[in-house]
């Protein structure tokens, strides 16, 4: 095999380890992946709780976003957006509330139509 031929599947199954869902990825702690964490008393990696992400579950979800691995989007302004439970209830009228969604839909270049 040539030396290039080798380079190229090292390369390949570093990749393919490095992509997994659960460890082992080998070049994080414990060889668990992005998005996974170590639990020691399963002793396997683990998906990460709801409203985290990144290396060992390390990273809040960022604005506007929330839940499980942070795919979902919070639609109202930061301070209600819980990184777990999306948008809380707040303690201002229905007037307030519309305006501030209509803020943040304008302001993400976005249209409200009705």
């Amino acid at each position: 095999m040539e030396k290039i031929e080798i380079l190229v599947l090292i390369f390949v199954t570093l990749i393919c380890l490095s992509e997994c869902d659960e460890g082992p990825c080998v070049l994080y702690p414990h060889g668990c992946c992005p998005d996974t964490k170590w639990d020691p008393g399963k002793d396997k990696c683990i998906e990460c709780p709801i409203g985290f992400f990144w290396k060992n579950c390390s990273k809040p979800c960022p604005y506007p976003l929330f839940g499980a691995k942070c795919h979902q989007t919070c639609i109202c302004a930061q301070e209600f957006c819980d990184t777990v439970n999306g948008c809380k209830q707040s303690k201002c009228n229905d007037t307030t509330m519309d305006i501030v969604l209509i803020n943040y839909v304008f302001r993400n270049y976005a249209y409200i139509i009705r």
